[in-house]
């Protein structure tokens, strides 16, 4: 489970709504790279085979799937195998942030925006 608190503020300096001071901090997740745990259950050292085109081979794309299978299966272990794993002690990357600025009304009905913002991983 992440955690990411978050707190902000949104100041009308006149009443007006023509000066805002807003900002706020907390804890921000970015999008978890879900590969890194769909991995887990494709590479999980029980693999159906794999092929290796480097060098000369060339072993150009044929659509039925039925020509990738082998002509015979023993059952005999693979030669080699890939494991992914995770720790259970790992997290997501989170990040600190902070940030403060100014909206001003502008002639015309636009809105002139000046900020600040700060990042600690």
């Amino acid at each position: 489970m992440l955690w990411s608190p978050r707190a902000g503020f949104n100041w009308d300096v006149s009443g007006n709504a023509t000066t805002q001071v807003r900002g706020g901090r907390g804890i921000f997740t970015g999008k978890p790279a879900y590969v890194w745990i769909s991995n887990q259950i494709g590479n999980t050292g029980v693999l159906t085979g794999f092929l290796d085109s480097r060098g000369n081979n060339l072993y150009p794309f044929h659509p039925d799937p039925n020509h990738y299978k082998p002509a015979s299966v023993d059952g005999s272990p693979a030669s080699s195998y890939e494991l992914a794993l995770t720790d259970a002690d790992f997290r997501f990357p989170q990040v600190w942030r902070s940030n403060i600025a100014v909206d001003q009304r502008l002639p015309g009905g636009f809105t002139g925006r000046s900020s600040t913002s700060t990042t600690t991983t």
